[in-house]
């Protein structure tokens, strides 16, 4: 069975959904898949020879024991991806048919892409975000990762020539480049999950958000529409996972009123482990997801959006990327024009004016786009014709 090698730089499997997704579609198409990352193996994975060993899939992992895996991650460290090199160089790759790069520094691609010609194997690149200068500079070595992300899509993904894309907007843009390109929206396994398409009778309606909030984080809108519609949270409430209650009491929305308490209308869940925030997502009757409309929202593709209809679980948004392809007005989800309070504010009100039946309708509506659309069974054959394409 020809060999697929996957480069990875978040955490397998606990922060590598689509990479996953992706794993099972190729699984499905007839390759082997080995996953090659950063972080240490869990012990719950480890095989009798020393290997380890997800699901199915065989993963290499590269990172030390004692090192942090945030200290990594922060300071793009040159020693761990010379270690994803290193293992390379000493590997049999004579059935690899593909390695398949999601992200790396620009010094990881030059390399990577030199070691595969060398070799003989395609090299894929894979591009999931293109975020703007601003976004860069609120961060530690802010400006180091705004150079190194235009240098990878602006140079060095185009002389790869091969993508794996999120969106129509990388699509095109790289089309342009002269690259070869396949778009795959964020994809699940639609059979391992259970949906709850039964929505709740009692009152108030529970909406969620769930994710790391940032400066100018659009989740003060939703929470300033809140706070206009129902303060004391009798028919509406938001549950928010990720930032401490002191975060939330931050967002201006609060702060402006000098509001010191949380009111009605906001639950502060704290941090949750990934399966307690799935959970949350699922037993919620709607998900919040406001973005504005700018390159970074358009390059990319929410991975929310899937997560939750695979649940049965609809959202209250506005449309960037390619959110339009997948979602309706009142039948999947309740769209609003733009990611301002007012536009939120209106489809709150469409949402409580919602009966049961309504909402269940619409929670299976929600499933049955998960299974249509971000299935990884429905990729199965445009992986494999889009590897057999680069063979050619």
């Amino acid at each position: 069975m020809p060999k697929i090698i996957y480069s990875v730089t978040n955490k397998f499997p606990e922060d590598s959904g689509r990479a996953y997704g992706i794993g099972k579609a190729l699984r499905d198409a007839g390759y082997e898949v080995r996953y090659m990352c950063i972080n240490a193996g869990r012990s719950e994975d480890i095989q009798s020879d020393g290997s380890y060993q997800y699901s199915g899939f065989q993963y290499v992992p590269l990172l030390p024991i004692g090192i942090k895996m945030s200290y990594v991650k922060n300071i793009y460290t040159y020693f761990t991806e010379k270690l994803k090199l290193d293992w390379l160089r000493r590997s049999n790759l004579n059935d690899v048919a593909a390695i398949i790069v999601s992200g790396g520094s620009v010094y990881y691609l030059s390399r990577l892409h030199q070691l595969c010609q060398n070799r003989g194997i395609p090299l894929i690149g894979e591009s999931t975000d293109w975020f703007q200068l601003k976004l860069f500079l609120k961060r530690y070595s802010g400006l180091y990762y705004y150079c190194n992300s235009e240098l990878k899509m602006r140079l060095i993904y185009p002389i790869i020539g091969n993508m794996i894309i999120i969106s129509s907007y990388l699509e095109e843009y790289y089309q342009k480049k002269g690259c070869r390109t396949l778009r795959l929206p964020h994809i699940v396994d639609t059979q391992d999950i259970l949906p709850r398409l039964d929505a709740n009778k009692e009152n108030p309606l529970i909406l969620s958000y769930a994710g790391v909030i940032r400066k100018n984080d659009t989740l003060n809108n939703v929470i300033e529409a809140l706070l206009r519609i129902d303060y004391n949270g009798n028919n509406v409430r938001i549950r928010i996972a990720g930032p401490s209650r002191n975060q939330i009491l931050n967002f201006p929305a609060l702060r402006t009123r000098g509001i010191k308490t949380l009111p009605g209308c906001i639950e502060s869940m704290g941090w949750l482990s990934h399966e307690e925030a799935f959970n949350l997502v699922k037993e919620s009757e709607f998900v919040t997801l406001l973005r504005p409309v700018q390159r970074f929202a358009q390059a990319g593709f929410p991975s929310k959006v899937p997560e939750c209809m695979v649940v049965g679980t609809p959202l209250i948004c506005n449309l960037t990327s390619d959110l339009g392809e997948y979602i309706r007005q009142g039948i999947e989800s309740i769209i609003c024009t733009d990611h301002t309070p007012e536009e939120f504010t209106i489809g709150l009100r469409r949402a409580l004016a919602m009966n049961w039946t309504q909402r269940c309708q619409m929670r299976l509506a929600a499933r049955r786009r998960a299974e249509r659309s971000f299935d990884y069974r429905n990729y199965v054959g445009a992986l494999a014709d889009f590897i057999e394409e680069i063979h050619r």
